[in-house]
């Protein structure tokens, strides 16, 4: 039961991020992110969707930034979750900024590309 609240309360506030770029789009913050990922090893849901949002992030900035601002090798993906919450805790001042923005920070940082 309290698992399933917890599921249920983090989604919520997930959900309730602020600072829309688009009508009808809110962008997910910094701490939405942080709630999501620090739950993925507990929950099961928590974990598809913490995923998911930085595979979405990662496929685009691919895409389209084309310039190798971070290089992750194939086993660094399973412990994505835990290191963003890590370094979001770290850096509170991200916390209320879009979390598309402190990936954009974060990513490079950890994972910078060999010179």
């Amino acid at each position: 039961m309290k698992r399933t609240a917890y599921v249920f309360l983090t989604a919520a506030t997930v959900s309730q991020a602020v600072a829309a770029s688009l009508p009808g789009h809110e962008v997910q913050t910094g701490e939405a992110l942080v709630k999501m990922c620090s739950g993925a090893e507990r929950v099961k849901m928590l974990g598809m969707m913490c995923h998911s949002y930085l595979n979405g992030y990662i496929d685009t900035a691919t895409v389209f930034n084309k310039g190798g601002r971070f290089c992750l090798r194939p086993d660094d993906k399973q412990f994505l979750p835990s290191r963003v919450a890590s370094w979001l805790r770290a850096h509170p001042d991200l916390l209320s900024r879009p979390a598309p923005e402190a990936l954009n920070r974060f990513l490079p940082e950890y994972y910078p590309c060999p010179k």
